[in-house]
């Protein structure tokens, strides 16, 4: 939706989308999970994969075309229903096999 709004030279990128907002906070230590980046362009995807990767213990995967954001959003979704499930607030993910 935020695509549609912009000229067409900018490029869109999304990540920062599945973990939990409190533990990007500085203090908190290595990260120890995944976090995935897509974007209407390699260009994009590269740039925002760079900010990831400058979290300790965060690694960026490449998921591929903005298109992916919404089913990352889902993910999100999935996050939170396990943290009140376990009585947490930290579940993340992590991507096994790369």
């Amino acid at each position: 939706h935020v695509r549609a709004r912009l000229p067409p030279a900018v490029r869109v990128a999304c990540a920062f989308k599945t973990v939990p907002a409190h533990l990007l906070g500085a203090g908190f230590g290595p990260l120890d999970c995944d976090e995935f980046v897509c974007g209407d362009s390699d260009e994009a995807r590269s740039s925002a994969s760079a900010l990831v990767a400058l979290l300790p213990g965060l690694r960026p995967v490449d998921v591929g075309p903005l298109s992916r954001a919404r089913s990352i959003e889902h993910l999100t979704t999935l996050a939170i229903a396990i943290n009140r499930r376990h009585k947490t607030h930290d579940a993340r993910f992590r991507v096994v096999g790369l």
